[in-house]
């Protein structure tokens, strides 16, 4: 945290607040007989996560990863290179500051494993007074409003600010809308020149050399009047936009206490370095870029954002383009070291399966391996059907990117059960077999959301 911000205000209070979380999920544990751990979870998604992210054999899938921070790096490569300074300075700058992002990757995907479920403990006291609810009446007690709870009206604020804060993006573009066109006419065939070769760059393409040293060498023949258009024209502008339907899905999120927007309530309002990120809203469309420390602001919006994401309904997948889409699939791949009571008699299991991860014809594969015998009533199937269904709500299967693509299994190696469950997920198409015979998916699983 302290690589991504200096300010420590609230660490004390964050790390009680662990303490605290460690201590409560022990009652969890007792209160709910398919609880599984969260504590020792988060650390496991952040090793499988680093493991996934650094090998070769899985890097088909983050390929296009943060994009918005290797095109700035790789725009501003070359354009250094074209040794005009007096053009194209300011420009590369501001993409030098924007691609210092890259520079926070892996302290933010640290800490978004590390504090994605901290909002679980209020998730489950939600449950448990329900529970609670139903018990008491069948002792006369009709008044139990001590065991309910609700955000105060004065958070309601806070609230609706930090909902909009995770809506707002910041866009960077090439502003040439006031530039006249007779202006432009008088470097009209360097402006095309430069034009294809930020298209290559966009792209993260090496610019054809030929292209690139005829601009350099004529860029070095402009007069001072056309050097001043095209550093007019090639001025970058930055823009706040706001996702109202974001808003909409966050508010949505809260009011049934969705434990990933309550993740990063718990941020905001305990890490000084979060709660005061420095943005003005109120600033106008063209935004003072100089002014705003972007690397910053953007890794601590990113952050929130995948955290709230995690467990947002209708949040789905058509590529791994940011932490958003990388949390969900580590989170869910990450089941073997979870200490749970995932069976019906209630017992301490420290382990209910393996995992296997590998890639095979351009697919990866999760492969469940269901092998302890001395654990009660375990299911395989059971375990199945919900990856199907969660799977099913987070990717959208019909624009995945074709590059996506997931086979899961898990395999029973029981007394009991010796079946092999898999699906398949790809654009277009979600496959469901078992001991390889093809499956309906909307009649096993009982929905009509299948595809």
């Amino acid at each position: 945290m302290t690589f991504l911000d200096n300010d420590k205000q609230g660490y004390d209070e964050l790390f009680k607040y662990f303490d605290e979380f460690v201590n409560f999920e022990e009652l969890i544990f007792a209160s709910d007989p398919y609880y599984r751990d969260h504590t020792l979870h988060c650390l496991w998604v952040y090793f499988i996560g680093e493991y996934l992210f650094h090998e070769p054999d899985f890097q088909f899938l983050f390929k296009n990863f943060n994009l918005g921070s290797k095109v700035p790096e790789h725009l501003c490569r070359y354009f250094i290179d074209l040794e005009a300074p007096s053009i194209f300075g300011e420009m590369c700058v501001i993409m030098q500051s924007i691609a210092q992002m890259l520079l926070y990757e892996d302290a933010a995907r640290c800490i978004i494993a590390l504090t994605h479920d901290l909002g679980y403990p209020l998730n489950r006291i939600a449950k448990i007074n329900k529970s609670i609810g139903k018990i008491l009446p069948y002792f006369s007690i009709s008044k139990f409003d001590q065991f309910s709870f609700q955000f105060e009206t004065i958070q309601q604020v806070y609230i609706e600010n930090l909902l909009e804060l995770l809506s707002f993006s910041i866009s960077l573009d090439v502003d040439t809308a006031d530039i006249p066109y007779e202006e432009r006419q008088s470097v009209f065939e360097l402006i095309n020149r430069l034009t294809q070769l930020t298209d290559m760059l966009l792209n993260l393409q090496d610019p054809d050399e030929e292209l690139f040293l005829s601009l350099k060498n004529d860029l070095k023949n402009v007069t001072e009047k056309e050097a001043d258009v095209l550093r007019r024209i090639f001025r970058v502008k930055a823009t706040l936009q706001k996702n109202v339907s974001s808003i909409l899905r966050y508010s949505n999120d809260f009011e049934t206490y969705k434990h990933g927007v309550l993740s990063s309530y718990l941020l905001m309002k305990t890490l000084n370095s979060f709660s005061n990120i420095r943005m003005n809203t109120n600033l106008p469309t063209n935004l003072p870029v100089n002014e705003l420390d972007i690397p910053s602001i953007n890794s601590k919006l990113y952050i929130l954002r995948a955290i709230s994401d995690h467990t947002s309904q209708g949040f789905q997948i058509r590529d791994i383009i940011t932490y958003s889409e990388m949390l969900i699939l580590f989170d869910e791949i990450e089941e073997f070291s979870r200490i749970s009571r995932a069976n019906q008699f209630r017992q301490f299991i420290n382990e209910f399966c393996k995992t296997n991860l590998d890639v095979k014809d351009g697919y990866l594969k999760i492969d469940f391996i269901f092998d302890d015998e001395n654990v009660a009533g375990l299911d395989p199937e059971f375990y199945f059907k919900d990856k199907c269904l969660k799977f099913m709500k987070f990717f959208d299967i019909e624009n995945l990117g074709n590059h996506i693509k997931i086979k899961v299994s898990c395999i029973g190696k029981l007394p009991t059960n010796k079946n092999t469950y898999e699906f398949t997920l790809q654009r277009g198409s979600f496959k469901i077999s078992i001991n390889g015979d093809d499956i309906n998916p909307g009649e096993y699983l009982k929905t009509k959301e299948a595809i």
